[in-house]
């Protein structure tokens, strides 16, 4: 029996897109701005020149549904890091950087050590740091997450739109 009800069409799930960041983080900007449909920087005019623009460059003919998609956000951002600084700023940052994955190894021995100190007669020292301090870290991502949603909630039912911080 089709669960969905009476002369609903079943939602299509959309293909799954595999993009570079740098693509991806384009692809989203326009969206959010297409979506949104109030900013001057981007009008129905401009969603219309960076479609035909894409549409008409035969290299783009052959290419995937991801490839065009970013082939046109790619047109799109063209005319949007001239309007507006923050998508500049954002599709210009290097988010992920070679100096994190180091000092995530590190962060990784480090603790690895710390906690080899816990003893090896497979029992739990309740008293030792290493432990104190997984307990600290987990009481505070649980009281963030859940404060950070019941405060938005709240917000939102006063009717003001959430703190940046708590977005």
């Amino acid at each position: 029996m089709d669960p969905s009800p009476r002369g609903a069409t079943p939602a299509v799930p959309s293909p799954a897109l595999h993009l570079p960041e740098p693509e991806a983080r384009a692809v989203m900007w326009v969206r959010a701005f297409e979506r949104d449909g109030t900013d001057a920087a981007w009008t129905a005019e401009d969603r219309a020149w960076a479609t035909r623009l894409t549409r008409d460059d035969p290299a783009t003919a052959a290419l995937a549904p991801a490839q065009r998609l970013a082939a046109r956000a790619r047109n799109a951002v063209q005319r949007l890091r001239a309007r507006d600084e923050r998508c500049a700023r954002s599709l210009e940052a290097r988010p992920w950087r070679p100096l994190w994955a180091a000092l995530a190894l590190l962060a990784g021995l480090l603790t690895g050590v710390a906690v080899d100190h816990v003893g090896s007669e497979q029992r739990l020292n309740l008293m030792a740091p290493p432990v104190w301090a997984l307990l600290v870290w987990n009481a505070l991502v649980l009281v963030a997450s859940v404060g950070g949603g019941l405060v938005g909630g709240v917000a939102r039912l006063a009717g003001r739109p959430p703190r940046p911080l708590l977005r």
